[in-house]
């Protein structure tokens, strides 16, 4: 009694799993859904399966690769992205400044406030 009640609890739990397992949409149809809703040229972080990241702006999406403009220091070319390989696709917000004027803005600041700090040095002498 107790035997046929654990087979037939495990034969529901497997028919049930199996369903479940055909109604989930496949990965790549959901990521195929999502990048046609965005915008051109949106700046986009695409996460891969194998791990690797790539950030960079959304020229476009075809029935099977997603191409990318990887924002780099180092001009690279585009990548096309198949959507099997995608783990994750996060919109976000397009970095500010570059390294190169963060520099600027720094030495800027110091140069200011040397001359500051001369300034109230040769007022202070003269007084």
């Amino acid at each position: 009694m107790i035997f046929k009640r654990i087979v037939g609890l495990l034969l529901a739990l497997t028919i049930a799993s199996a369903s479940l397992a055909a109604q989930q949409p496949d990965d790549a149809d959901v990521w195929r859904s999502f990048a046609r809703g965005l915008q051109r040229n949106t700046f986009v972080e695409v996460h891969l399966k194998d791990g690797r990241t790539i950030k960079g702006h959304l020229l476009d999406s075809s029935d099977d690769t997603l191409r990318i403009s990887p924002k780099t220091r180092v001009a690279v070319p585009l990548q096309q992205v198949s959507y099997g390989d995608i783990a994750s696709i996060a919109k976000r917000k397009p970095p500010k400044m570059n390294p190169g004027s963060k520099v600027l803005l720094g030495v800027a600041i110091g140069l200011g406030t040397y001359l500051l700090v001369v300034a109230i040095a040769l007022a202070g002498a003269y007084d």
